[in-house]
């Protein structure tokens, strides 16, 4: 009645059971396999990707590495590491903000006025400086000025090699990828509106393996993507006017489609047409004192000994220059020199090719070392005319050809002594000439060999220029010229050109003509300009005594901005004429007290000694300004009589000299610095609170630790409180380096101020009403913060205000004004650019 079941063996049964919940879980378990193998090959191959990209960064690093230790003049001979004295950028003044406290400033800064185009007053002094990598943090574009031979090229090569070789000095930026192109490295003419970097990319490639293009524009691309490329830009210093635009115009179009990449540029002091108005903040080169030039000295006098000396055939052999003899020979010159002249003058001693101690001198023992013998000073001072007649920074390979074959082999002779010291640099070990399939040609050759030795530079785009525009003009001031060459002289080549002409006599009666129309207060741009030229001219020239006395009446008259009067006294300084120390001697004990610092502080720059007694006097000067600035110029003197005095002034004068001879001390090592530790615990209250204010300075290891102690042990609240806030002080981000300038509307003082005369900001508002509002009526604070706003925005109504401020009586404020007014007088509309 009721089926039967099969019989079940349950061996069967239970093996099945497993094998199903087996399948089941296997099953389960899958479902998620292919999204895991999808995402195992996916990071596989991004390691991969990373690996290879990894090998592909560290190949470009390496490349562009290689190329900025060679952007020196003594390329043929060292890398730039081995002589390199680190370059310093003279620091701007802090913003202002309205709304809070000051940031701390050392008292140098206050005494001694900022000046971007005459560094020379503040070279030997104290104040705040900081390195281009430094000034990059707050990843600001940047735009270097200075004179030719200034050092802008090596500052760039300085922080490109930073940043290739990732030191942990680039903080902020260590990851980033440096780009360093010259400007005639790219091609102008064939700019892609749509994408301008492709222009910056195909230079690039040009410096590379064809085998690697694909891989480094993807490379390069990528970077570029995630918004970590730094491109240095460098020469636009060198190009005439039209061209500077051209260039500016492409810098806007690169600016405006990578908003996060960062550039660093070139400008002379003579214009900077368009770049402020691109939010491009302008640094000045800071110049070298005493301390840098014998570090210069010293390296260059110990690499001589050991790789040039050792290896010269016995023939040639030479005894090991004695290091003091160097030193006393080098270091008469009483003015800041450019480290193009430094570096000129030391090579030529070590050479024992050096003629004079001028730099007439120097760029002769430079251009015949360099051309190794070739009959080629004619033509090199044809080549550089014709870029000057030409208003081109450089020349086609061609057209530098035709140029070389005007001149004949065997139709320049040489002395023993000059065939001796080319035999020299002969031996020396040069980049191999790239090899080429067809014949070399002796006009190619001699080109080749002449980029060799680094006079000449041939850049991917077949352009041929002078190493330095200083060169370039004194070869051009050589061949015979016209009247026509006297437009457009702030152009830098044409500039130095005009300046070798000047010492020939050939520019007497044109400075004549110009002399009477140089009434352009209170800037006198042109005045100053042409003050450039009195350093390498002879006393004889009736020129040079009308451009003193225009400079003298400038100085002396109490009427004008403090800062015209101090422009007019960095252009004595730099001038180096023997006059000088004696004209300040006398305006020592001048009744005006600007004067008397101004007269200190030419003393100083100059390194006068006989002007000794007179600044101790000084130190004692009603006017605290003056006394500050009477003791930063005998630590400038550095004698043993200076040092002393200092030593006494920090321990027994009133409170502004004791902390002026402190901060003086602290920028000098390691002397100065043993005094600071040894003063540290004196019994007097006025000079550790001054010696703990410098401590502030230093940004060493040992001055932060002492700092620490004086915060928690010394005996007086005043000092133990002065410690913490500099400590506090020391953990914030560095006031001094630049940022992007401020929107109006994202600026809480600027919207206070607009809000109580009932007016709002809209993002899209330049607020030049308000800004003009400020310059009017606002408060000291207010106006000195509103300066900020003018490069980038200023309208034409400004600069009446501005002009006003500029005679203001109070000296920041004055100061500010100028400096402002002195920037839009070198730039040009912001409808322009």
């Amino acid at each position: 009645m009721f089926r039967q079941f099969p019989k079940i063996d349950l061996f069967s049964f239970g093996a099945g059971f497993l094998a199903a919940t087996l399948f089941w879980w296997l099953i389960s378990k899958a479902k998620g396999l292919p999204s895991r193998v999808k995402s195992n090959i996916q990071t596989q191959f991004k390691k991969l990707q990373e690996k290879r990209q990894s090998g592909l960064e560290s190949h470009y690093r390496i490349e562009t590495l290689k190329t900025a230790q060679h952007l020196h003049l003594a390329k043929a001979l060292f890398s730039l590491d081995e002589i390199l004295v680190p370059p310093q950028l003279i620091a701007p003044p802090p913003p202002i903000n309205p709304l809070a406290a000051p940031p701390p400033m050392p008292n140098a800064n206050h005494v001694i006025p900022y000046l971007l185009d005459f560094p020379e007053l503040s070279a030997r002094y104290p104040v705040q400086k900081i390195t281009l990598v430094e000034a990059m943090q707050n990843k600001a574009n940047i735009v270097i000025i200075g004179q030719p031979g200034s050092g802008k090229t090596v500052c760039i090569a300085d922080a490109v090699s930073q940043l290739a070789r990732c030191e942990p000095s680039a903080k902020n930026l260590l990851n980033h990828l440096p780009i360093y192109l010259h400007i005639l490295d790219l091609e102008l003419d064939t700019i892609d509106p749509a994408n301008p970097f492709n222009n910056v990319i195909n230079a690039i490639l040009k410096q590379f393996s064809p085998l690697l293009e694909e891989k480094l524009a993807k490379f390069i691309a990528n970077f570029a993507e995630q918004q970590k490329i730094i491109l240095f830009l460098d020469g636009i210093d060198e190009l005439p006017r039209q061209q500077f635009d051209r260039a500016v115009k492409f810098i806007s179009m690169l600016t405006e489609q990578h908003k996060g990449m960062q550039l660093i540029t070139t400008a002379t002091p003579y214009y900077l047409d368009g770049l402020t108005f691109l939010g491009f903040i302008p640094l000045s080169m800071s110049l070298w004192d005493t301390h840098n030039q014998l570090a210069l000295i010293e390296k260059w006098g110990r690499l001589w000994n050991e790789q040039i000396l050792e290896n010269l055939p016995k023939q040639y052999e030479q005894n090991a220059l004695d290091q003091r003899l160097l030193n006393s020979w080098l270091l008469h010159h009483k003015a800041p020199l450019l480290p193009i002249e430094c570096t000129l003058l030391v090579w030529a001693a070590l050479a024992g090719d050096a003629s004079g101690f001028s730099i007439h001198h120097s760029l002769e023992a430079f251009i015949s070392r360099s051309s190794k013998g070739i009959a080629l000073r004619g033509a090199l001072g044809k080549l550089a005319f014709q870029m000057v007649n030409q208003n081109s920074a450089g020349l086609s390979f061609k057209e530098t050809e035709k140029i070389i074959a005007t001149v004949k082999p065997g139709q320049q002779k040489t002395t023993p002594q000059s065939e001796e010291v080319l035999q020299q640099v002969a031996e020396l070990p040069t980049p191999t000439a790239k090899s080429k399939e067809k014949r070399i040609s002796d006009r190619e050759q001699a080109i080749i060999n002449l980029t060799e030795t680094g006079l000449l530079v041939e850049h991917t785009s077949s352009i041929i220029r002078f190493c330095n525009p200083l060169i370039a003009g004194y070869l051009a001031s050589s061949v015979p010229t016209s009247d026509d060459l006297m437009t457009d002289i702030e152009w830098c080549l044409k500039d130095t050109t005009c300046r070798f002409l000047a010492c020939q006599g050939k520019m007497t009666s044109w400075i004549q003509q110009q002399i009477p129309n140089l009434d352009d207060p209170p800037l006198y741009n042109q005045l100053f300009l042409i003050s450039r030229w009195l350093r390498e001219s002879p006393s004889k020239l009736d020129w040079r005594s009308q451009v003193f006395r225009q400079l003298f009446l400038l100085v002396t008259n109490e009427k004008l901005p403090f800062s015209t009067r101090a422009r007019a006294t960095s252009a004595f300084i730099a001038s180096s004429d023997e006059s000088t120390s004696a004209l300040f001697r006398q305006l020592i004990n001048h009744a005006s007290p600007e004067i008397r610092l101004l007269a200190a502080l030419a003393c100083g720059a100059i390194q006068e000694t006989k002007a000794v007694n007179e600044l101790v006097n000084l130190v004692a000067d009603p006017d605290p300004d003056v006394q500050s600035a009477a003791c930063y110029a005998l630590g400038a003197i550095q004698t043993s009589q200076t040092w002393q005095t200092l030593v006494e002034i920090l321990m027994h004068a009133d409170e502004n000299a004791r902390l002026a001879a402190a901060e003086t001390f602290a920028s000098v090592r390691p002397d100065g610095h043993e005094i600071l530790k040894s003063s540290a615990e004196v019994e007097d209250l006025l000079t550790r609170r001054a010696v703990v204010i410098a401590l502030g300075n230093i940004k060493e290891e040992w001055a932060k630790d002492l700092l620490q102690k004086i915060s928690i042990q010394d005996g007086q609240w005043v000092v133990r409180n002065a410690a913490s806030q500099i400590l506090e002080h020391a953990s914030q981000p560095n006031p001094f380096v630049p940022r992007h300038y401020p929107t109006p509307s994202e600026t809480p003082w600027l919207v206070t101020f607009a809000s109580k005369r009932g007016i709002g900001i809209s993002p899209a508002d330049p607020a030049s009403a308000i800004l003009l509002s400020v310059l009017q009526e606002g408060t000291l604070e207010e106006r000195l913060a509103v300066m900020e706003f003018l490069p980038l925005l200023y309208q034409q109504q400004h600069l009446v205000e501005l002009t006003q401020l500029a005679y203001h009586q109070d000296r920041q404020l004055s100061n500010a004004a100028y400096i402002t007014l002195w920037l839009l007088s070198i730039s040009s509309e912001p409808s322009e650019t």
